[in-house]
C-alpha cells in the first residue's frame, strides 16, 4: 500500500492513506449528492468524486411530442466542453429511446431535432467508454433513428475503447455489419421480442474467415427472432464478424417454439470454456411443447448454473421432468459450486384462481429426489442452492421453505446452508 496520506480539509491530523479515502468515496457513489458536496472539499475529493459521478452517464431521448426538453443533456454537453477531461471519466453509457405519445409504433417518428442534435455531439466526446446500452421503450426501429445519431452511435460502438455492447428493442438494427466494425469487443447483449425483427444477415464473405475478430467472453441472447438461424450465423466463419469459440458466460432465451437446434450448438461451439450458464426454460402458455433439455455433461468448467421457469398453475409436469432430465446430466466431476432456480407461476385462466398449494408444490419438487440428494455427486460440491421467488409470490416462497423443512432428505443441505429460498424483484 501507498505511504501517501491525505490530510482532510487541511488539517495536519487526521491523516488517512489515500487508498481508505478513495474506498470511502466509492462506498457512497450511490449518493449523488454526497458525492457533489465530496468534490468540493479538496482537489483529491474533487478528483475521486468525479470519477464516480461522471462514470456512468445515461441521456434520454423523448418523442418529439413530449414535454420534456433535452436540457439535462444540453447541460451534460456544456459541461465536458468546458472541461474534456470529464468526458474520459465516463465509462459506461446508456442512451435511452422513449416514447411519451402513446403512439402506435407505425405511426412513431423517433426524430426529435434538439435531442438528436444534443446526442450526435455528446457521443464523438466521450472516447474512454467501455460499455455502450441502447435501449427502447416501447420498441423502436433503428432506421427511423435521426441519420446523424445513426452515424455517432456506429462510430461509437467501433470505438476500440467498447468491450459491451447492449441492444435492447431495437429492431432492424444491421447487428452483424456494427460487429464488424467492433475492435475490443468482450461482450455483447442483445434483447427483441419483436417478431418481425430482422438483424441484417450478411453474404458468405470469405475473407471473415482469415479475419482477426473480436473474442467474446460473454454473450446474452433473450428472444431474439429466428434464433436458430441467428445461431447458425453466429458460427458461421464466413458470416460471423465475432469469435463465440471461447465463451466463458453465455445467457440463453430462446422464443417459444425455438431453440430446439440453436441452444445445443451454441453451448458445444464453447463447451470447453463455459463457466456459468443462464437457461429460460419454455412454458405451456403458448401451447408449446418443451423440447428436451441440452445436456450439460460435456461442459467440464462450469461453475454457476441458472435456471428460470415461467409455470402454469397447476404446475406443469414436462418442466418437472425437463428439470430433472437437465440436472441428471451434469457430470459427476463438476465444478459446479451455484445453482439458481428462478421460479414464476402464472394463473390458468380456466382455473378457479386458488393459491397453489404445499401439495402442489411437493408433488411438482419431486424431480428433487435425485437432484438433491446429498449423496448425489452432482449437487454434493455446490456452495449454493437457491430458489428465487418474485416478491409478489411471498406466501409462495413461505409454502416452499416448508416444503424442504419437512423433507428429511434435504436436512444435511440445509444445515450446511446451502439450500435457500429467497424473494427477488423480477
Amino acid at each position: 500500500m501507498s505511504n501517501t496520506v491525505v490530510s482532510v480539509l487541511g488539517s495536519p491530523q487526521p491523516a488517512f492513506p489515500f487508498e481508505i479515502m478513495e474506498k470511502i468515496l466509492i462506498d457512497v457513489d450511490d449518493i449523488p449528492q454526497t458525492l457533489r458536496e465530496c468534490a468540493l472539499v479538496n482537489s483529491f475529493f474533487r478528483v475521486v468524486a468525479q470519477k464516480r459521478i461522471f462514470s456512468t452517464v445515461e441521456l434520454v431521448h423523448y418523442d418529439q411530442h413530449s414535454p420534456h426538453s433535452p436540457h439535462n443533456q444540453s447541460k451534460f454537453l456544456d459541461v465536458i466542453n468546458s472541461a474534456p477531461h470529464l468526458a474520459l471519466r465516463v465509462r459506461s453509457l446508456l442512451i435511452r429511446y422513449v416514447q411519451t405519445s402513446g403512439m402506435e409504433r407505425a405511426a412513431f417518428n423517433e426524430v426529435n431535432e434538439p435531442s438528436d442534435n444534443v446526442i450526435s455531439s455528446i457521443l464523438p466526446l466521450l472516447t474512454n467508454v467501455r460499455s455502450i446500452s441502447l435501449i427502447a421503450d416501447p420498441f423502436h426501429s433503428w432506421g427511423t433513428l435521426c441519420p446523424n445519431v445513426r452515424s455517432a452511435l456506429i462510430s461509437s460502438f467501433h470505438s476500440s475503447s467498447i468491450t459491451h455492447l447492449q441492444l435492447d428493442k431495437i429492431y432492424g438494427i444491421p447487428l452483424f455489419t456494427i460487429l464488424a466494425g467492433c475492435k475490443s469487443l468482450e461482450g455483447l447483449s442483445l434483447f427483441c421480442a419483436v417478431a418481425d425483427a430482422t438483424w441484417g444477415f450478411p453474404p458468405s464473405n470469405f475473407e471473415l474467415l482469415h479475419q482477426q475478430k473480436p473474442c467474446l467472453k460473454y454473450l446474452e441472447v433473450k428472444q431474439v427472432p429466428s434464433f436458430d438461424s441467428f445461431v447458425l450465423h453466429l458460427l458461421d466463419p464466413y458470416t460471423s464478424p465475432v469469435n463465440v469459440l471461447h465463451l466463458q458466460s453465455l445467457a440463453i432465451q430462446a422464443r417459444p417454439g425455438e431453440g430446439d437446434t440453436g441452444i445445443p450448438r451454441l453451448i458445444d461451439a464453447s463447451h470447453r470454456t463455459l463457466k456459468h450458464l443462464a437457461l429460460h426454460q419454455g412454458n405451456r402458455y403458448y401451447r408449446i411443447p418443451i423440447s428436451a433439455p441440452t445436456p450439460l455433461t460435456h461442459i467440464p468448467h462450469l461453475q454457476r448454473l441458472d435456471v428460470s421457469f415461467i409455470l402454469m398453475k397447476p404446475l406443469d409436469p414436462p418442466s418437472r421432468s425437463w428439470l430433472s432430465n437437465l440436472l441428471e446430466t451434469i457430470p459427476p466431476t463438476s465444478e459446479l459450486k451455484e445453482l439458481n432456480l428462478t421460479i414464476q407461476i402464472i394463473q390458468c385462466l380456466s382455473e378457479s384462481g386458488e393459491a397453489v398449494s404445499e401439495s402442489d408444490l411437493r408433488g411438482w419438487m419431486s424431480w428433487a429426489d435425485f437432484a438433491f440428494d446429498p449423496a448425489s455427486k452432482q449437487i454434493n460440491g455446490l456452495d449454493l442452492i437457491q430458489f428465487i421467488i418474485p416478491r409478489i409470490e411471498k406466501d409462495m416462497a413461505q409454502k416452499l421453505s416448508l416444503v424442504f423443512e419437512e423433507d428429511k432428505q434435504l436436512e444435511p443441505l440445509r444445515r450446511k446452508g446451502v439450500l435457500r429460498v429467497n424473494l427477488a424483484s423480477i
